[in-house]
């Protein structure tokens, strides 16, 4: 027995929105405009920008509103020019569901105050590079501060939300990867003061945190398992998530996963019944227990990135979808992978 999971992939036709729409190239980064078109999202015209690049992105600079080209069709009622042959992800055999909690009350965790001074925003560079869209911001509604010093220089901060509850919230580093690792050795040589990438709500048990758990419905029958927000946000834009509801992609604040997780969902949605893994590359043996524990909850498939330091948010579309039709059982994952990585190590 196979499932077969539909799943939104870029299949437009480039070259006829461009030409039904009468783009033309502007600047170095591959945009299109027509100064004729009006934003159908604010009512003025000039600085539409449109963007190919993945599922495609328009951007009006003039209001700040930044939405997927499916959206932008969608809205302007012009979704003919969007090609609606969708391909199938085809998964392994499904292992049988064990059901080993009884229904109850939801525990809820206590609300956390954000920090002080904190301070919606709208756009951000950093974030749009990092493929936020506007789904993004309403999910998470990040923001910075300027009061607390820990805080207040080059720190995004993200709530993290479950209904109307502020449970947690995560501050990351705008600075890049290389300057951190920089600042690590300077710290460690007692040159400089040490700045983490990622900041944390104190006193917070994430273990008992979804994050992105407010985009699943009791339409969704799906999850795919990611280890950040970043992550996150690759596999909505390559898959196109936010255009439906039966797949939705939650992270877990790292490569492994909670009893307390993995029944929240499972006791909030029952509708939910599959669930795909997709950690960071050479994460095996962390795939391998998260599956094992979601097992007892979901029908579970385990996800693998082949790449070298490759993960969710930065492999291409296709080798995205390639590692989700590659899926194995826990078991077979076990057997198949585990074994021979333990062989040959």
């Amino acid at each position: 027995m196979t499932v077969n999971v539909q799943i939104h992939c870029l299949v437009m036709d480039q070259k006829k929105i461009i030409n039904e729409l009468g783009l033309k190239p502007f600047g170095v980064k591959g945009w299109f405009t027509n100064q004729k078109l009006v934003c159908p999202w604010c009512g003025k015209s000039e600085k539409l920008g449109f963007l190919f690049e993945s599922r495609g992105v328009v951007h009006h600079l003039k209001c700040g509103t930044k939405h997927s080209l499916y959206r932008y069709l969608r809205d302007t009622d012009r979704l003919d020019l969007w090609n609606d042959e969708l391909p199938t992800v085809r998964i392994k055999p499904l292992t049988p569901i064990k059901e080993i909690f009884s229904k109850g009350d939801k525990q809820l965790l206590p609300e956390k105050a954000l920090p002080i001074g904190f301070k919606h925003i709208k756009n951000s560079e950093y974030l749009d590079s990092r493929g936020f869209l506007n789904e993004h911001y309403d999910l998470f509604e990040p923001g910075v501060t300027g009061v607390v010093s820990w805080l207040r220089d080059n720190y995004i901060i993200f709530k993290m939300k479950h209904g109307d509850r502020v449970v947690g919230w995560v501050a990351r580093s705008v600075l890049s990867k290389s300057w951190h690792e920089e600042n690590l050795r300077d710290f460690k040589e007692g040159k400089s003061k040490l700045m983490l990438r990622y900041e944390n709500s104190p006193n917070t048990n994430f273990s008992k945190i979804v994050g992105g758990f407010n985009d699943i419905t009791p339409e969704t029958d799906t999850i795919i398992g990611v280890e950040g927000i970043f992550d996150k946000v690759g596999v909505d834009n390559k898959l196109g998530l936010y255009l439906q509801d039966d797949i939705k992609c939650c992270f877990f604040f790292g490569n492994h996963v909670t009893d307390e997780q993995a029944s929240l969902i499972k006791l909030s949605y029952p509708n939910v019944k599959r669930f795909f893994l997709l950690f960071d590359y050479n994460t095996e043996s962390e795939s391998k227990n998260a599956g094992g524990l979601l097992l007892d909850y979901f029908d579970t498939y385990i996800a693998r990135i082949p790449w070298t330091d490759e993960d969710p948010g930065s492999i291409t579309q296709y080798q995205l979808i390639e590692v989700l039709e590659n899926s194995l059982s826990v078991l077979d994952f076990h057997s198949g992978v585990i074994k021979n990585k333990i062989k040959y190590d």
